[in-house]
């Protein structure tokens, strides 16, 4: 396994072979991804771990990742109240990756799961609205400005989605 770029993909197949193992892995990278005492690099390559898996798996049902969207959104929700109560005034233009890391990760992890899956997201009306309900807006509108950090690739997508979205009222 020397020199292998990627392994990861190896890893992915063999936890779509059985829904227990895909709950297994699910479970697994969520919970180092929320512990505080995982070093923020662990933290922040669960995350991608996470937002590979449940954007790419054709094993991840639509409700399990729509679970997953809102748990991530709702843990990205926390951090942004809990830092603009602790910090006053922060700058938009300021992003303190060492700081922060896990809350950039997280926002890039729900962009990347949304720029490949929103066709199956936006599918029906009560998904639509579950999804408009994360209120993502106001995770990009924070001071942390994660748009900023998040890969040129996705936030592009996104945004070419939002557009044609809006454009046809679906948005």
């Amino acid at each position: 396994t020397y020199n292998i770029v990627h392994a990861q993909y190896l890893l992915f197949y063999l936890a779509s072979l059985d829904p227990l193992l895909t709950q297994r892995f699910l479970t697994v990278t969520w919970r180092i991804f929320i512990s505080p005492n995982s070093a923020s690099i662990l933290r922040q390559t669960a995350m991608s771990y996470l937002a590979s898996f449940l954007s790419r798996s054709s094993t991840v049902s639509t409700p399990q990742l729509l679970g997953h969207l809102t748990k991530l959104t709702s843990w990205a929700h926390s951090y942004v109240r809990n830092r603009e109560s602790a910090d006053s005034g922060l700058d938009f233009m300021y992003t303190d990756l060492a700081r922060h890391g896990p809350f950039y990760s997280a926002c890039q992890a729900i962009f990347y799961i949304f720029a490949f899956r929103h066709l199956e997201l936006t599918s029906t009306p009560k998904r639509l609205k579950l999804v408009q309900g994360l209120a993502w807006h106001s995770l990009v509108a924070c001071g942390l400005n994660p748009l900023r950090v998040c890969l040129p690739g996705t936030v592009l997508y996104c945004q070419v989605v939002h557009y044609i979205q809006s454009s046809c009222q679906v948005w």
